[in-house]
């Protein structure tokens, strides 16, 4: 995760990568977003986002856990 946000933030010149906008925003956006989209993959995703990080409450900043851990 760290080496894609961070190969995101030099390609683009972005403040963040895709891993740290979601845990800026938290699971629960994306989450929604995904679930409900037409695309296989997303929803897959959104299945991995729910099983992973919403139901262990890890939210993301906010609870001081979601791709990275926060104090």
């Amino acid at each position: 995760m760290a080496v894609i946000d961070e190969t995101w933030r030099r390609a683009t010149g972005a403040p963040f990568g895709p891993f740290e906008i979601h845990d800026i925003i938290g699971m629960e956006t994306p989450y929604n977003l995904n679930s409900q989209s037409g695309d296989q993959e997303l929803r897959e995703f959104a299945d991995i986002l729910k099983r992973d990080f919403i139901d262990k409450g890890h939210l993301g900043r906010a609870t001081g856990k979601g791709f990275y851990d926060y104090e």
